[in-house]
């Protein structure tokens, strides 16, 4: 990098600051004069003593002023500049009054005791020994994230991004990153190679480093895996990897040869073509391959002739439904799957009463905390999130750890587990371990919604492989008063038109030609169309999206839905992250599962970890202590720091895969235009099937005639499906 000027100084005050991207304009006391720095001065505070390195302009408007690149924490200060810089919020909890009797007691050394004897800070009236560890560890959270920040910076990152580097790779990401910089694009979710690979180039790292050629390949892998894949074709990796990394087939041929070395790829051959996986997808799939053989083959008593099926319901029961329960009370592991309408429900109810009848212990269970609640509702027993059953804990890497293994396994007969298509490989993984062979496995599920969201397609894999017993329920019950929501769900599923706004019905089509309009048209009937006709809340109603981006994306809805339904008003706190204003009321939704989060129920329940797909609502928003907190499913207290907002988005809007394993009272689906990979049959079919009394499809007819007829999934490659057929022929 060229050359920079630098000057040192005291923030006397902060002008203006915008969150989003660090930008800044302060007035910096000198030893000779006051002047005006503007640039990149991410999470500034009044008081701060810096120095800025960068360069002196003349602005047209506001005369000579310092444009600074970036800037580094300079603690030299008297006990005035100290009080200023702890007043001014910038440590949680310390405000002008208690920042006062800090400076007060121990004067020049005040920053020093923060830091490292923090526990003298309880000498203070009013401090007690925890709240002074708060303040040490808020303090040097800070300053940790200010010299991270600061420090990419430098090449060009935003502060947010920075910001998201740090909470991934915490105070050693400045080290890890000069030792090698490609672990950003390794560790952090949505920065790409090459943003990194530009910040490489600046540090002098050769194109041909085996170290880059590594990391990409890794990188590419890792990519492979948030599109769902467990592998992926030798030839397709390669391609891609000789375009990332601009080098020849012979470099990423020896770079795979190495990898397979330092095991950190593996390779298996299917059916003469060579697939590579990250080691934990593939040791997670062998391992529930194994796993269930050994489950099938172990002892199972046979307890279908210990009691009268047709006793377990208040309704009588089909033969498809009979055959499900009898089997489910016969074998070790067992699969019901079928759509909406078809009875599942039915079946677990009963199969809950027939062991509770049979005295035997039933866990129930769900991926999701939406997909959890709703199977307590309609079964009037608890269910429980499959990470809450499992006791996650600190996860210490970007992967959970659960209390609940082959160590310490969970005692129970019976273990249900519904909405199974949205539990991935690696999940599905940690559940097989806290179980012992005692246990019996009943998952249930549609399989054809869409896949989970995670890497792996465990339970369409499984029911190819014909290994595990599987029934499929074709009957359809659920039509009650004219619903047509059922039905329309399997006209989908046959390639046939749904049927649209009839008298009484409950689903509807509204035309409207473009994005524009569409948008405009979904915020008319969320505010005032639907909860009219409907006689409902805007909150009961759920707007899903194909897609994220676009006039008609999750982020563009969402803003338009806001403006409507909760505008920001003069003088309400609002904090800007992510795209979006979030301000007190506004819905909201979790994007990435964080295993270390707290939360708290009002009746004095704590736990910890919220998930991908958990919606809340805000509640408060604290800019003083830059805070907020969200009411999650209706009963979980989450205090959000500021810096943790970066997985965080309004969900009046959300896609389809987000929605997976939810319902809602009713659905808007605007239809218009899309990319043909993400218009599919099963897309629209889980769409709809997230209603539980009305659907309303916006746009063009066409576009939902061509998405009816476009079944082509995506293949996902997997390797289960292929060991699961191998440990069929292994006897165990």
């Amino acid at each position: 990098m060229d050359a920079m000027e630098r000057i040192t100084g005291l923030v006397e005050e902060v002008i203006y600051y915008n969150d989003e991207n660090g930008y800044g304009v302060i007035a910096l006391e000198t030893s000779d004069d006051y002047v005006n720095v503007a640039g990149n001065l991410p999470m500034i505070a009044e008081g701060e003593s810096i120095i800025a390195y960068g360069k002196w302009v003349e602005h047209p408007k506001f005369g000579t002023q310092f444009q600074c690149e970036y800037y580094e924490p300079h603690f030299e200060q008297d006990t005035a500049s100290i009080y200023k810089f702890l007043s001014s919020g910038f440590i949680r909890g310390v405000g002008p009054a208690t920042a006062k009797k800090i400076v007060d007691k121990f004067q020049e050394e005040t920053l020093e005791i923060i830091e490292k004897y923090p526990e003298r800070l309880s000498e203070i009236s009013g401090i007690s020994l925890p709240k002074a560890m708060d303040i040490h560890r808020d303090y040097m959270k800070k300053i940790e994230v200010q010299n991270v920040v600061s420090y990419f910076m430098k090449f060009g990152l935003s502060p947010t991004i920075a910001v998201k580097v740090y909470n991934t790779l915490g105070s050693g990401a400045i080290k890890l990153c000069n030792q090698n910089p490609y672990i950003i694009c390794e560790k952090v979710e949505k920065i790409g190679f090459l943003t990194v690979d530009k910040i490489a180039e600046e540090m002098g790292i050769p194109k041909n480093s085996m170290e880059r050629l590594k990391s990409g390949v890794i990188y590419l892998m890792y990519q492979v895996a948030y599109n769902g894949h467990t592998c992926f074709p030798k030839e397709e990796l390669v391609t891609e990897a000789k375009t990332l990394l601009d080098v020849g087939e012979t470099e990423v041929e020896n770079t795979l040869s190495l990898l397979l070395m330092e095991g950190r790829l593996i390779n298996v051959k299917k059916e003469d073509i060579i697939f590579y996986s990250l080691p934990h997808f593939y040791l997670a799939e062998s391992y529930i391959a194994a796993r269930l053989q050994i489950l099938k083959q172990s002892k199972c008593e046979n307890l279908s002739n210990k009691l009268n099926i047709d006793d377990l319901c208040d309704v009588s029961l089909s033969e498809e439904q009979k055959e499900a329960i009898t089997e489910a009370l016969k074998q070790k592991v067992f699969i019901i799957t079928g759509g909406p309408g078809t009875g599942k429900t039915t079946v677990i109810k009963s199969l809950l009463t027939a062991f509770d009848a049979l005295n035997k212990k039933v866990i129930l269970a769900a991926p999701t905390g939406r997909a959890a609640k709703r199977i307590s509702e309609v079964t009037g027993k608890n269910a429980k999130t499959i990470h809450r059953l499992l006791e996650v804990t600190h996860s210490g890497g970007d992967r959970p750890q659960f209390e609940r293994n082959e160590q310490n396994p969970l005692r129970c007969d019976v273990v249900i587990v519904d909405e199974m298509s949205m539990t991935d490989s690696l999940l599905f993984e940690s559940f097989l371990r806290a179980f012992t062979e005692k246990t019996r496995i009943i998952m249930v599920g549609d399989c054809d919604q869409l896949p989970p969201v995670g890497a792996g397609n465990v339970l369409k894999d499984m029911i190819a492989s014909g290994v595990i017993p599987t029934i499929s329920f074709h009957q359809i019950f659920r039509q009650e008063n004219t619903s047509r929501i059922v039905e329309n769900a399997h006209r989908i599923l046959n390639f046939e038109e749904p049927l649209y706004n009839e008298e009484n019905s409950d689903f509807f089509f509204v035309g409207s030609p473009n994005g524009e309009d569409t948008v405009a048209t979904v915020c008319d009937l969320v505010e005032n169309r639907l909860p009219n006709f409907l006689n409902i809340s805007p909150d009961k109603i759920q707007v899903l999206t194909p897609m994220r981006k676009s006039v008609l994306g999750s982020v563009a809805l969402n803003n338009a839905l806001k403006q409507t339904l909760n505008p920001v008003r003069k003088n309400q706190p609002q904090k800007s992250a992510n795209g979006y204003v979030f301000s007190k009321f506004d819905r909201v939704m979790q994007t990435k599962n964080d295993y270390d989060i707290e939360w708290e129920t009002e009746d004095g329940y704590r736990g910890q970890g919220i998930y991908n797909g958990d919606m809340g609502v805000i509640t408060d928003i604290d800019l003083e202590n830059k805070e907020m907190t969200i009411l999650f499913d209706e009963d979980k207290i989450v205090c959000y720091d500021f810096m943790k907002l970066e997985n965080l988005e309004l969900s009046y809007a959300v896609t389809v895969h987000k929605s997976q394993g939810s319902e809602f009272d009713a659905v808007v689906i605007p239809l218009v235009y899309g990319y043909p990979q993400l218009m599919t049959q099963n897309l629209l079919y889980t769409a709809v099937t997230r209603a539980k009394t009305f659907v309303c499809i916006v746009g063009r007819k066409s576009c939902v005639t061509g998405m009816i007829h476009n079944n082509t999934e995506q293949k996902r490659h997997t390797n289960l499906t292929e060991f699961l057929l191998e440990a069929e022929e292994v006897p165990f």
